[in-house]
Order: structure tokens, then sequence, then C-alpha cells
């Protein structure tokens, strides 16, 4: 039986719009991962990682919140961009305690942590929104035009150098934007293209994040 679906993806990727369709077809109720964790705290992502510079307070939160959630069911529940795929080196005493106690399972970071519980837990039903980069280039785009989402999202890790192909580059010379903002989505698209494969990798069932194939690929997934 599966217990719960968990929507992966990147930042922009149409998790809302996809859980809408997916509660009308299984009655499942939607919970966003980062939503919650915000309440937690009472405090936005932002805050929370002090303007993107420390991680990994965020990231044992982001466990806490999802074992608690795992623990429910009938949830359609909306992971963060960077939920099983981020590169945040493990630190806390804690986690690398419990973390040198087996010899046969090492996590180097917390993406690889949380993948593991992810795969501990096949009853979690894992569907990875697929978005090619253009797409997401458009979207978060959008995004980043309302203020108030721009403040809410920090830059994960920014690139020295960022080269994309020639489509990419000619998007962001038509665009013409302004430089802080053009940063900003390289940056995004650079974590993007570094997390695809792990993405696929993770996921029991990819679906095009336009929704165009939802209803064909759907038909198999029986809840």
């Amino acid at each position: 039986m599966i217990k719960n679906i968990v929507l992966i993806g990147f930042r922009g990727c149409g998790k809302s719009t996809i859980a809408k369709k997916l509660s009308q077809k299984t009655g499942y109720r939607f919970v966003d991962l980062d939503t919650e964790i915000e309440k937690n705290f009472k405090k936005n992502i932002t805050q929370i990682t002090e303007n993107g510079e420390k991680w990994e307070k965020f990231r044992i939160a982001e466990i806490n919140t999802a074992l608690k959630l795992f623990g429910f069911q009938k949830q359609i529940i909306a992971a963060g961009g960077g939920f099983g795929v981020n590169d945040v080196q493990i630190e806390d005493a804690k986690i690398k305690s419990l973390n040198q106690l087996s010899k046969q399972v090492q996590f180097q970071n917390y993406g690889e942590l949380q993948t593991f519980i992810l795969k501990q837990r096949p009853e979690n039903f894992k569907i990875y929104l697929k978005l090619e980069e253009l797409q997401l280039l458009q979207r978060l785009l959008k995004i980043y035009k309302k203020k108030e989402n721009i403040e809410q999202r920090p830059l994960l890790n920014i690139q020295e150098k960022l080269e994309f192909s020639l489509e990419i580059e000619d998007w962001f010379l038509r665009e013409n934007l302004d430089e802080d903002l053009k940063l900003r989505l390289k940056n995004d698209l650079a974590n993007f293209i570094a997390r695809k494969e792990k993405y696929e990798s993770l996921a029991d069932l990819t679906i095009l994040a336009d929704g165009s194939d939802f209803d064909q690929k759907i038909d198999v997934f029986k809840v």
C-alpha cells in the first residue's frame, strides 16, 4: 500500500499544481515541507539559513519534519528542492557520531542521508517533476519578479564561472536582466544541472512538470 506521495524536483517545478491534480484523484491532502519548517521556526528560510550562509540547521530540521510527516498517511508531501540531492556537509556532532556507528552506511552530506531515509520507506511513493533547463529559467524568472519570493529564497551555492549552452546564453541576452537577477538565475540553473540525475535516480516515477503526461502516467499509479 502507498502511504504517502512525495513530490521531488527543483524550485519552480510546479509541485503545488501537480499536487492539486493528485489530490483530486486520490483524496490525499497536500503538505509543503518547507512551509511546515517555517511554521515550526516561525521564520522564513532566508532567516533560518542566515541568508544562505548556514544550511545545516535547516537540513536537520528538514529531516526531522519529514520523519514526522512520514508517521501519517494519505498525504501529498512536497519536498524542498534540495531534499535528497543537496551537498550540505554533515558537521553536527550527534549525526556524525551516529554516522560512525555503521561501517556499511556512511553519509558524507545531508542529501545522502535524506536519500537513505526515503529509500528505507518504500511505502512513500516518490514522483520527480521534470523540467527542461529553459523551462526552469522561465518559471524562476516569473517567481523572482515577485519581490516577496526573492527575499524568501537565498542563493544556494554561488559558482565562480557559469557557462551554459548557446540556447541558454541567448535567452539571457534576450531577457536583458540586471546583473543580480542574472547571477541568481545562473546560480539556480547550475544547481539544477548538478542535481538532475540525483532526482531521476531517487524517484519511483518521473512526470513532466507541465503536466502534459500526467493522465497517461498516473493511470499506472494505483493508490
